[in-house]
């Protein structure tokens, strides 16, 4: 146990340790911290205690949830540090007080015990990029996709003694929306501040994936560990602040960027691209467009919707595809590349929820009608499309042949009792009716 004082915040906070904790490292701003608390007056009273209710008690370091007294002296503690902290009133609760435990004016005794900490962010929410802050940033404005960023960078392997991979040591330009950055930089770029530095985690999925960088010597599949240090940014114009030349202008450059993306194989990417395109015009009133503009947004959308359903397919989300062919063929019923590719949509529903052990796949025969109209429309409008669905519609129609097989099986005997009671020209139309629609089929 240590007796010293530390005197903190110009002697607003003192501390003394009565326990040392662990290392050297203190939790950053914005780290979840888990500690056991017991609030006191300065007469021994007791007012709070999370000891009292066995439950360690969980907030966020530096961003204002708890007394300032707390946010300035837990960052000063060590993994199972246990320290007492008197704070005085103006770093608790002032002349208001917390009635009706804390009086005003009133100085707090805690005893504090560090449990743990967690300092890495996730940044994409699914758990592959997360951020420790190193240097905490300035104000509260961050990079968005248009901006240009003054940057310091270094990647590394997390293993292999933590050998850097790249590095950037002078301050060099990117934009964010660069399709060369790694899509984990450009993701954590969008959460920084001016003069931030942070250490960044990155899942090989956000990294160079299964394909690697021989060039750089990253195998498939690599985990990553990257610093960067956000010198300085400029904004691109908010999507408020944007008429509607600066819209269409700025969604067709995300729509090319798009594009790259789909070409190298990054799917995700390209889905974002096309996604942030469409939203420029998710609120726009038409009817307040002239014709022209109106048939240039028209032409974006049917494009990144069309793409988009491409993206879709690609990563076999079937029933993606056929919501963005809607999106497409919504402004053009007779766009032959949104017909196919909502065909294609549904021929995979089909097929997928028809593998699933148990399935009914008679529920879902629309799939394969819808698919099969598609197609044939698709045809009608452009031949030369014929060879790129021939495959699918071979399937297409071979499962339907399939299912009215099952039907014959399961509803052959009542079809034959109602038979006996039709006259002979009855029997004969069925007969022809039926025989038509196969070859309507063919």
């Amino acid at each position: 146990m240590s007796s010293d004082m530390i005197e903190l915040e110009n002697g607003n906070i003192r501390k003394v340790i009565l326990k040392q904790g662990q290392g050297d490292e203190l939790p950053s701003e914005g780290a979840e911290v888990s500690v056991h608390y017991v609030g006191t007056l300065l007469d021994g009273s007791k007012f709070d205690s999370s000891r009292d209710r066995n439950e360690p008690f969980k907030f966020k370091l530096g961003q204002g949830n708890v007394i300032k007294g707390w946010d300035k002296g837990v960052a000063t503690m060590k993994l199972g540090e246990v320290a007492k902290f008197t704070i005085s009133p103006d770093y608790a609760y002032g002349a208001a007080g917390s009635p009706p435990k804390i009086p005003a004016n009133a100085t707090l005794e805690f005893e504090i015990e560090m449990i743990s900490w967690n300092d890495m962010e996730d940044v994409t929410e699914d758990g592959q990029v997360s951020k420790k802050v190193l240097k905490a940033g300035d104000g509260w404005q961050t990079p968005n996709s248009g901006s240009t960023c003054s940057i310091r960078y270094l990647l590394r392997f997390p293993k292999r003694g933590r050998s850097v991979i790249d590095e950037w040591a002078r301050e060099q330009e990117v934009t964010v929306s660069d399709p060369d950055l790694l899509q984990a930089v450009e993701e954590t770029l969008k959460s920084m501040k001016k003069g931030e530095h942070c250490l960044v985690k990155i899942a090989s999925a956000y990294a160079y994936g299964s394909n690697g960088n021989s060039a750089l010597d990253v195998p498939s599949d690599q985990d990553l560990e990257a610093e960067i240090e956000l010198v300085d940014f400029k904004n691109g114009r908010d999507t408020w602040e944007m008429d509607i030349k600066e819209k269409v202008s700025w969604a067709l450059k995300l729509k090319d960027l798009g594009n790259t993306h789909y070409k190298r194989g990054s799917l995700d990417r390209a889905a974002s691209k096309y996604s942030e395109a469409l939203g420029l015009f998710r609120h726009e009133k038409f009817d307040k467009l002239t014709s022209d503009e109106q048939e240039t947004v028209n032409s974006v959308k049917l494009t990144c919707e069309s793409n988009s359903a491409a993206v879709c397919l690609k990563k076999k989300d079937f029933s993606g595809a056929i919501k963005h062919s809607n999106g497409a063929l919504a402004v053009d019923p007779r766009n032959v590349k949104a017909l196919v590719r909502r065909g294609q949509g549904h021929a995979g529903l089909y097929a997928h929820l028809a593998a699933i052990p148990h399935s009914k796949p008679l529920v879902n025969r629309h799939d394969n009608e819808q698919a099969l109209a598609d197609f044939k429309l698709a045809v009608q409008l452009d031949k030369s499309c014929e060879k790129e669905i021939a495959p699918v519609l071979a399937q297409v129609k071979r499962r339907m042949q399939e299912l009215r097989e099952r039907q014959r099986k399961m509803f052959g005997g009542f079809f034959e009792k109602v038979k006996m009671y039709d006259s002979s020209e009855q029997e004969h139309k069925a007969t022809t009716d039926d025989a038509s629609s196969e070859e309507e089929d063919e």
